[in-house]
């Protein structure tokens, strides 16, 4: 259902640059089912201290099992591949080390290795290539990443490449002749495609052409905030008519021009709900899932991942990143917490426990193989 007030900050977004949250109509009545713990999950996140690689140390493993994080998409393997082989190996070697900790961590490749997460401690880890061109037209590597445990994988992920464009493209010409064969070697395995990434073209072409199940892993609203890294209504609308999952991230510099509270997140959040409804909403929060102890090291290290990946320099002037780059409320491991009681004003006791992870179950149950 539309929700007047948010379209009204919306309307003064684009008008002034600045949204406002709607001011709430009244904050909900705990009742004994809030008590019960939610499940926590994140559509795109890293298993670490910053982004980057999977961390594997005593102080990721107490953070997440204090955060209470439940369910992940992995960030998956580093975007800039030199080629397949390279990709490949990436997640065969961390998949070892998922595997080497199997006390906390369990590989999600079909529908049943979710069976019981309600009644373990244990994180669920599905698998995801971010940046697949280095497989060219070697389409026995994508049964290599399946073998493996990849079970999402992208499309484009900066410029026009081989099978379409990214976000960055100076113009989107939209899936190429090798981007439809790469649709259908996908579909023909099972993986879920993501759209994160895509340039609006190339998103909406493949939404368009694609045979199997849909998600945007991590993006925002390009109505709220005009950023090419977001998505425009018609592809977030394709998606959740085909039962796909929107995550929404918590990178400030994506949401927002100068506004590094949640409050743009919100906004998104609501803004997005008000699309697909709320049932097809996530957080892909594109941050450490069990946040960020010591924020000047983050730093560091996520600047030397945006210069090594912008490597043409086009994310200048607006689009340069800014810091801090993630929401500062959300950098201890009660993040998901703080995110749910933010929802907590415009959102039923359903929607809001959907919204921080129920909705990501559902659709990883439903969306994976089922053997």
């Amino acid at each position: 259902m539309a929700r007047q007030a948010i379209l009204i900050g919306v309307a003064l977004f684009t008008i002034i640059g600045c949204a406002r949250l709607p001011t709430p109509a009244g904050r909900a009545t705990l009742n004994p089912t809030e008590a019960v713990m939610p499940i926590y999950a994140d559509t795109l996140g890293f298993v670490g201290l910053q982004m980057g690689p999977a961390e594997f140390t005593p102080e990721v493993f107490a953070r997440l099992l204090k955060s209470g994080v439940r369910l992940v998409q992995w960030g998956g393997p580093h975007p800039r591949q030199p080629d397949a082989a390279h990709l490949v190996a990436e997640v065969q070697a961390t998949v070892a080390q998922f595997g080497s900790h199997g006390d906390l961590f369990r590989l999600v490749r079909r529908r049943q290795d979710l069976a019981d997460l309600e009644i373990t401690r244990s994180v669920y880890v599905v698998l995801t290539v971010q940046n697949p061109g280095a497989i060219g037209e070697a389409w026995s590597r994508l049964d290599e990443l399946w073998d493996a445990g990849v079970r999402v994988i992208q499309l484009a992920y900066w410029d026009c490449e081989r099978y379409g464009c990214g976000f960055l493209a100076p113009e989107d010409t939209g899936l190429t002749l090798a981007g439809q064969e790469f649709l259908r070697q996908i579909a023909a395995r099972g993986f879920i495609l993501d759209l994160s990434h895509a340039g609006p073209r190339t998103a909406l072409e493949a939404a368009q052409a694609y045979q199997g199940r849909l998600m945007i892993s991590h993006t925002g609203s390009r109505t709220v905030y005009d950023y090419p890294r977001n998505a425009p209504d018609q592809v977030i609308r394709l998606v959740g008519a085909r039962d796909g999952i929107v995550g929404v991230y918590t990178m400030t510099f994506f949401l927002n021009g100068a506004d590094n509270s949640i409050s743009p997140w919100l906004i998104h959040v609501q803004y997005v709900a008000d699309l697909v409804g709320a049932d097809h909403v996530a957080i892909g929060s594109d941050a450490p899932v069990a946040g960020c102890p010591d924020v000047e090291a983050t730093r560091a290290g996520f600047l030397r991942l945006a210069k090594a990946l912008d490597a043409t320099g086009r994310l200048q002037g607006v689009l340069a990143p800014r810091w801090p780059a993630f929401i500062p409320e959300l950098n201890g491991t009660d993040r998901f917490a703080v995110l749910a009681e933010a929802l907590r004003p415009y959102f039923s006791h359903r929607q809001r426990q959907g919204i921080v992870g129920q909705n990501a179950l559902r659709f990883y149950r439903s969306a994976l193989p089922q053997e």
